[in-house]
């Protein structure tokens, strides 16, 4: 367990995070719940993307593609925006990876202290320390508390700054030609670097339901081998961080 700027509970084992002070709660995916644990443990350092996919997803097996590791980041980012906390505390480091901002504070906690913490009753955990070291603690946690305000300030005032040097998913992929009243009017896309397309059409033919409701549709492989990675979003997930992504595989063209 984990407080995070004195108000949000980590437990890595629900993959839940918990707002002390309005009670909410919202859970994690396994992939992004090992990441974030990955960056607590190592806060102040650039983890580099590779790293965190072993540490992700080394217990599945799967493939795991460059765009599915960005989807999971930004749903964490999403999550941690959600339950009160600064959206980019996870920062991106250019051509480097990820880090978790040396400005947040990150506290352990205690096993035996979490049913204290969740008794509405109680507004503080109990320590195991004497009396005389209750008073500092109080004191540091309120300087922690105040400290973390003025990082959200400062988040505020740069995200757009910010946001705009963010290399976006799926940015390099380009428009397939879809006709709109026989494929339901979806959008889709393919990596630039595949030249042959007719594999993807006979994707969407054979899966229809990948193309309703407007969605915006994603396709990447290797046309020679049949591999296809299909990303299914509510949005452009391009442009849009509140995008809603399912992903699907595919190892060969009978599937």
């Amino acid at each position: 367990m984990y407080l995070i700027n004195g108000t949000v509970e980590f437990n890595p084992q629900t993959r839940s995070l918990k707002n002390q002070l309005t009670g909410a709660v919202v859970y994690l995916q396994q992939p992004a719940a090992t990441c974030f644990l990955y960056l607590i443990l190592n806060q102040g350092v650039v983890i580099t993307q590779k790293e965190l996919v072993t540490e992700g997803w080394k217990e599945r097996d799967v493939v795991t593609m460059p765009n599915t590791f960005y989807q999971t980041i930004l749903t964490l980012r999403k999550a941690l925006e959600e339950i009160g906390l600064p959206r980019n505390m996870v920062k991106t480091i250019s051509r480097q990876g990820l880090t978790l901002s040396s400005t947040i504070v990150v506290e352990p906690l205690p096993l035996q202290n979490i049913a204290v913490s969740e008794r509405p009753s109680i507004k503080t955990t109990v320590s195991e320390n004497a009396l005389s070291e209750k008073t500092p603690t109080k004191k540091s946690r309120g300087l922690s508390i105040g400290a973390g305000f003025f990082f959200v300030v400062t988040v505020i005032n740069c995200m757009f700054m910010y946001q705009n040097r963010l290399k976006m998913p799926f940015e390099n992929f380009v428009a397939m030609s879809m006709d709109k009243k026989a494929d339901n009017g979806c959008y889709a896309y393919y990596e630039v670097t595949q030249p042959v397309t007719d594999n993807y059409y006979a994707l969407i033919k054979k899966h229809p339901h990948f193309c309703q409701n407007n969605n915006y549709v994603f396709l990447t492989g290797y046309s020679k081998t049949g591999r296809t990675a299909v990303f299914v979003c509510n949005k452009d997930v391009r442009s849009d961080t509140e995008a809603f992504c399912s992903s699907h595989f595919f190892w060969n063209l009978s599937q």
